[in-house]
C-alpha cells in the first residue's frame, strides 16, 4: 500500500503546510497557532516522512535491487 512513497510525501506536504501556514500566521501578527516546541515537532515530522518518502521512491525505481 505504501509502497510507492506517493502517500506519505503527501503528508510531508500536508505537514510543511500546516507548519508554513503557522509560520505566516504568526509573522503576519494574526496570533500564535502554535508555540515554538510543537512548531519545531511538525517541522521534523514533515521532514522525516519527506526523507522517507524519498527512500522509497528510490527503492521503486531501483527495483529493490540493493545498491
Amino acid at each position: 500500500m505504501l509502497r510507492n512513497g506517493r502517500i506519505v510525501l503527501m503528508c510531508a506536504l500536508i505537514c510543511f503546510l500546516f507548519y508554513f501556514g503557522s509560520v505566516a500566521v504568526g509573522a503576519a501578527g494574526f496570533g500564535v497557532v502554535l508555540d515554538d516546541v510543537p512548531e519545531m515537532l511538525t517541522l521534523l515530522v514533515a521532514v522525516l516522512l519527506f526523507v522517507a518518502a524519498v527512500l522509497m521512491l528510490e527503492a521503486v525505481e531501483n527495483g529493490g535491487k540493493d545498491a
